[in-house]
């Protein structure tokens, strides 16, 4: 970069082995309205010819792209790299192999200075789609506005994901942060989580926002891939069942912390118990299940969630909820009973799951 002054907005944009789209990609920020903003590529260990496409765009727009090349951390370590080096008002994220409409930069930040909003949003279009497929972080008509009540109600309980609503998602490609907001409480990506890292992302920022400029205006377009991680967790199953229950157990720690921290029981206090059980569940398929440590490391791991799981604050309370799921209320019989039952319980919901 050759200049000093801070730009209104960061783009960044994570690649990995994206070539046949990258520059199309690049081609469309580049072509935005607003003007005063800065691109951050991060090549995350690609494979194909995606460092030499970013480094001949870094070197023909030194004014406007910072390139870093790094070796493949997955797109989390990528995309806290970087935040760590982002200088612009407000943040953004494009995923590499997808194009955005040239106005969407300069409506998104004029939706936030305007309604001095700390979070702005528009829709994505699903090219490629067999229908028209349109989606928003949060649906609206038109556009909307969001205050902090409306946000906790509407948006971050549906992120904690203890009941079905899917009208809520967590795509941080269609917002615009505040940088001065990220750094303040010094919000990244969860290292090494290669499942849901947007909506965790996504509800750990929403915390510290208290007013949100909402749309349905369409400037972003979702170029389907069928080797993206969603479709490989989904619909590929290529993760083994240990490493899929640790990006579970990543998910639900952050958000069992984050309802603590934030004391959102007093919106939603049946969500307690599923957020703690869940979180106790998760780690412990984690422990039994984990390839890198010897038989006994795992029996070992076991059974230390298991005690400080019962040890916990909030077990006793807990222990006594009502209105509980057939399942959670069988995996707490077989928490008040013993290591053996709860490995049991386990063994017997991985074997179903493959049912």
């Amino acid at each position: 970069m050759t200049t000093s002054k801070s730009p209104k907005v960061s783009v960044i944009s994570a690649v990995y082995n994206t070539s046949a789209r990258l520059a199309s990609c690049l081609d469309s920020i580049l072509a935005q309205t607003l003007g005063d903003f800065e691109i951050i590529i991060v090549n995350d260990g690609s494979t194909d010819n995606s460092p030499e496409i970013c480094r001949e765009y870094a070197e023909k727009y030194p004014d406007k792209i910072v390139f870093l090349d790094e070796p493949n951390g997955g797109v989390s370590v990528a995309q806290n790299k970087a935040l760590d080096v982002a200088r612009g008002e407000w943040i953004i994220f494009c995923d590499s192999d997808d194009k955005i409409e040239p106005g969407m930069l300069e409506y998104l930040y004029n939706r936030a200075i305007d309604n001095d909003a700390q979070f702005s949003t528009c829709a994505l279009i699903c090219d490629g789609s067999d229908h028209e497929d349109i989606r928003m972080p949060y649906p609206t008509d038109g556009e909307a506005l969001m205050d902090r009540e409306d946000i906790i109600k509407k948006m971050i309980l549906a992120f904690y994901r203890c009941v079905d609503d899917p009208r809520v998602k967590g795509y941080v490609t269609l917002a615009l942060f505040k940088r001065s907001i990220i750094e303040q409480h010094h919000i990244r990506f969860i290292s090494g989580l290669q499942f849901a890292e947007d909506e965790a992302f996504m509800l750990n920022y929403l915390e510290y926002v208290d007013r949100a400029a909402i749309s349905n205006k369409v400037f972003y377009h979702y170029i389907l891939n069928p080797k993206s991680l969603c479709f490989i967790f989904f619909r590929k199953s290529r993760y083994d069942f240990g490493t899929k229950e640790k990006y579970w157990r990543m998910l639900w720690t952050n958000r069992l912390n984050l309802f603590r921290q934030f004391d959102h029981e007093q919106y939603a206090p049946s969500y307690l118990p599923i957020l703690f059980l869940n979180t106790a569940y998760h780690a412990l398929q984690e422990a039994r299940c984990d390839k890198a440590a010897t038989s006994a490391e795992r029996s070992a791991n076991f059974a230390k969630i298991f005690h400080d799981t019962l040890q916990d604050k909030d077990f006793e309370r807990i222990s006594h909820a009502d209105g509980l799921s057939r399942k959670h209320r069988i995996f707490l019989f077989c928490l008040k009973h013993g290591t053996a039952l709860t490995k049991l319980f386990c063994i017997a919901s991985q074997f179903a799951s493959k049912n």
